[in-house]
């Protein structure tokens, strides 16, 4: 067997694609390697190791030396953990817990940090490659031992010791009330891939606690306890006991988290109270002054309604009170009236220009426009049966520029009482004019 052969054999997909772009070997017909399949990437890096031995002097680019592999992997792996002033026991013991699924990075840590352990023990490491999948890579080295796999999975729990008890089965159906937001999203992914998947075995749960990151890992393991309804197992006691100790502070601290925003809340609150109520007191005041004003004017109008009756007695007035009355006539001849009823219940002054719904919508239908020109469309709401008809021929009269009032009420008398305030309104702007 070559030298780097067996090593090969340690490398899934995954790893073959990252090797590829540490050291940028060209993956034909792939430009990413994460796309590419195993046989392929396992032949790139394969030829590109047998280019590196063979070649002694001048190196191509793509050729690279076992040595220079298991260098630049043992590299990669400490960037994120300290593996230096280890003894070989503490190693054995923290490749086991941290690398048991990625036997190539523990292989190139111990070539790195303890060679005469990496040459002793190659040929057991080889024979070891073979059952990768069964055993760990130093399986058979002195002074390793085989750690059970719920001891590894306890081993990687983030423990955070408090007395009183609490019972772990009952913070399934609670769990916001001990985890963050993101904490509370993360667990829920986590419950979501674990019945998803079906993943009932510690293997594949101790697997996936390699692969979660350090602080999500209790958050992982609680979802796989919960779901898969082994809180009250034996064999489980101790994982569980550790995990209600991490609930337990964790339940303190958002406790106290929620206390100190309570008490910034409260003070908010009461100091927006205390703006409101200045505001109200403001308002309150304007209020009144408006109330005053209203009041004042009400009595304006009605000494200038006064003054123009006693001038209508005076010849000199005549002139106003005919172009007063011309206006009034033209405002009403100028006037649509759509109430949904017959045309003779707003009485005879208005008959005539009573219109039906029907005749409206058939104006709108064919855009006769013509006929709404310079009108000013009285339109009841209770005409129209639905929002969406009621919206589609305001839409058409604002679409047009057509002066529309919306009539209030239910009822022929309230239909009036809207119409003749309507033309009040105008009378009165009509005389202000006037006068000013």
């Amino acid at each position: 067997m070559v030298e780097f052969e067996w090593y090969l054999e340690l490398l899934d997909q995954n790893d073959l694609a990252v090797i590829c772009k540490w050291f940028n070997l060209p993956v034909q017909g792939f430009k990413n390697p994460d796309k590419a399949p195993y046989n392929i990437l396992n032949n790139v890096v394969r030829a590109s190791l047998t280019k590196g031995n063979l070649i002694k002097q001048k190196k191509k680019h793509d050729a690279i030396t076992y040595e220079e592999l298991l260098n630049r992997v043992a590299t990669e792996t400490s960037r994120h953990e300290n593996w230096l002033d280890l003894s070989f026991q503490e190693f054995l013991y923290k490749s086991q817990l941290l690398l048991k699924f990625k036997p190539f990075r523990s292989v190139a840590l111990l070539y790195k940090n303890f060679p005469e352990k990496y040459q002793t023990n190659l040929e057991l490491m080889k024979k070891n490659a073979l059952e990768k999948d069964e055993i760990f890579i130093f399986s058979g080295f002195e002074g390793y031992e085989e750690k059970p796999i719920l001891s590894q999975i306890e081993s990687l729990l983030q423990e955070r010791s408090i007395s009183p008890f609490f019972y772990l089965e009952k913070t399934k159906n609670h769990i916001e009330l001990f985890l963050s937001e993101e904490e509370l999203a993360q667990y829920n992914d986590f419950v979501a891939l674990i019945s998803t998947a079906e993943m009932n075995d510690d293997i594949t749960c101790l697997k996936m606690l390699y692969e979660t990151v350090p602080k999500y890992r209790n958050i992982f393991l609680l979802a796989y306890l919960h779901v898969n309804q082994l809180v009250d197992k034996e064999e489980y006691k101790s994982i569980a006991l550790s995990l209600e100790n991490y609930l337990k502070a964790k339940y303190e601290d958002l406790s106290t988290q929620k206390l100190e925003y309570i008490k910034a809340e409260k003070s908010l609150f009461k100091q927006q109270s205390e703006e409101v109520h200045n505001d109200l007191i403001e308002t309150q005041s304007c209020l009144e002054q408006l109330k005053t004003d209203l009041l004042n004017k009400n009595i304006i109008i009605k000494e200038q309604k006064t003054a123009i009756s006693q001038m209508g007695l005076r010849e000199s007035s005549h002139k106003i009170y005919a172009d007063y009355f011309k206006y009034m006539v033209k405002k009403v001849e100028n006037s649509l009236i759509v109430t949904g009823g017959n045309s003779n219940e707003l009485g005879p002054y208005f008959e005539e220009f009573v219109l039906s719904v029907k005749e409206l919508n058939q104006i709108k239908k064919e855009k006769n426009i013509e006929r709404l020109k310079d009108k000013t469309i009285f339109i009841a709401r209770i005409a129209y049966s639905s929002s969406q008809k009621w919206n589609e021929i305001t839409q058409f009269i604002h679409k047009h520029n057509i002066k529309m009032v919306e009539l209030d009420g239910y009822n022929e008398l309230e239909f009036l009482d809207t119409i003749i305030t309507s033309l009040e309104e105008e009378e009165k702007v009509y005389y202000d004019d006037y006068y000013n």
